[in-house]
């Protein structure tokens, strides 16, 4: 059983954590469903592809 706990925000952050507590199952298998369906279609999300334009050997410095 999970335990509600109202927060330093008081009962916004009791009924936010009870929301995120009710809807995570129902978030969770709307991922996995999103996941499959976008792996089906050849989409990947949160990725890029990275290519190096050109590179140049000067005098050294400090970068920061």
């Amino acid at each position: 059983m999970s335990t509600y706990v109202l927060n330093g925000s008081g009962q916004v952050g009791g009924v936010v954590s009870v929301a995120i507590a009710l809807l995570t199952p129902l978030l969770d298998a709307l991922s996995g469903a999103l996941a499959q369906v976008l792996d089906s279609l050849g989409l990947n999300v949160a990725q890029t592809d990275v290519a190096l334009l050109s590179v140049d050997c000067g005098r050294p410095r400090l970068v920061y």
